[in-house]
């Protein structure tokens, strides 16, 4: 079954397919007529929509995977987008259904204005990992994150007053959650199948804002404004055990710190110069806060402050565990390092100059990074490619696209 399209001659048609459900379609152009055919084995049709620019749009290249929301009501982000761009038109509202199944979108920054995160928003957005919530949110819909197999923090800010039935249902991988105290309404079920969390019942938030009230500096560190100032008021109010104390997960504050979407840099530089033997802890999961920082888009003001953060948190860690190891000889055979036990693997480690914190998975990959020499030349990839790269071996994502470079290849060596 077709169907066809006319449009003006002043107008360009972006040919993928708005809010498709997982269907397949092809295209072909003849002249001014677009036909759109459904190639999929059900004959029957569903709801299309197609996004028409003018001339003065910013009309992008149409094969790409990056996408820009323009906040209209009915506007459904393509399926294969990765990265999405947010229009300065985008106002108050994310509509509903607006990245409904975006299955490959990783991160999201949303705008300062934004004030609402309708129903089903981002529904099923299977590997959506990080989301940067605006400071002026007040409300969240039902099913808003429902499916997002892969997120595993959520800060949300204090403005929230409204979270809606079933939010982050099903948030299998959800780590980090932080609900204000002063939310008037949680809805049922907004936390069903959240397994990782400690309390995933409806009332997580009242039980975790009780424990979070003992442990003074975790408090601070799940604050959304959390800042260099803070921090240290906390420690001058309360000493620096608070920064060394951990929950019922193994966690320190730092932990929390290094996983908040809206922590910079400068502020996790000013917790490891008072309490430096906290990037040492593993929590219940064998993870170290570093572990945390290095999945987290964390914000530098320039290179030398990440530099700056580097060295002393590398100061920071056991003298066995700087990285001192000479590279793996070329040609030597690959070993099958996922049968080994964690100590064997720690041991390895040692021997190697690596770092020996973290899971068995950490540890293995740190390991066989260790022993890839392969030469790559870094110099011809985009600052997005670049990016990813950075983020599939846990390094820090800012930066310029020569500090990123640098950073792959020092990785490479280690």
């Amino acid at each position: 079954m077709d169907v066809q399209f006319e449009h003006a001659t002043n107008e360009v048609l972006d040919p993928r397919i708005m809010g498709g459900w997982g269907y397949k379609f092809s295209f072909s152009v003849n002249g001014m007529i677009l036909t759109i055919t459904r190639t999929d084995k059900d004959a029957g049709w569903n709801e299309i929509k197609l996004r028409v620019y003018v001339p003065t749009d910013d009309i992008p290249a149409f094969t790409s995977t990056v996408y820009t929301y323009y906040g209209l009501e009915h506007e459904e982000v393509p399926e294969d987008t990765t990265v999405v761009n947010f229009h300065p038109s985008v106002t108050a509202t994310i509509h509903s259904c607006a990245f409904i199944h975006c299955e490959s979108l990783v991160r999201v920054t949303i705008p300062h204005h934004v004030m609402r995160i309708e129903e089903h928003a981002f529904y099923g957005c299977i590997s959506l990992k990080y989301i940067r919530l605006p400071p002026n949110l007040e409300y969240i819909g039902n099913g808003a994150f429902y499916n997002c197999f892969s997120l595993e923090a959520l800060f949300l800010p204090p403005t929230v007053t409204h979270v809606d039935d079933e939010a982050f249902m099903w948030c299998k991988s959800l780590r980090f959650f932080h609900v204000p105290e002063t939310i008037g309404h949680l809805g049922s079920n907004v936390f069903h199948g959240c397994d990782r969390l400690s309390m995933p019942s409806t009332r997580f938030d009242r039980l975790s804002a009780a424990r979070r009230n003992k442990l003074t500096m975790h408090k601070v560190c799940y604050n959304t404004s959390v800042n260099r100032q803070t921090i240290q008021e906390c420690v001058a109010t309360h000493g620096i055990n608070c920064a060394m104390k951990v929950d019922d997960q193994l966690m320190t504050a730092l932990h929390i710190l290094c996983a908040n979407p809206n922590v910079t840099g400068d502020c996790i530089h000013a917790y490891l110069q008072l309490a430096p033997k906290a990037a040492e802890q593993e929590d219940s999961e064998g993870m170290t806060p570093f572990e945390y920082l290095c999945r987290n888009d964390i914000t530098f003001i320039d290179d030398r402050s990440f530099s700056s953060l580097m060295a002393l948190w590398y100061g920071c860690m056991p003298p066995q565990a700087e990285p001192t190891a000479k590279k793996r000889k070329r040609g030597t055979e690959s070993v099958d390092y996922l049968s080994w036990s964690k100590d064997r693997l720690k041991e390895l480690c040692q021997e190697k100059g690596l770092f020996v914190s973290g899971s068995k998975a950490i540890l293995t990959t740190r390991i066989q990074e260790a022993d890839n020499v392969a030469s790559v030349d870094y110099s011809s990839w985009s600052k997005d490619r670049l990016k990813e790269l950075c983020r599939e071996k846990g390094l820090f994502v800012s930066g310029s696209k020569a500090v990123l470079t640098t950073r792959i290849q020092e990785a490479d060596n280690a």
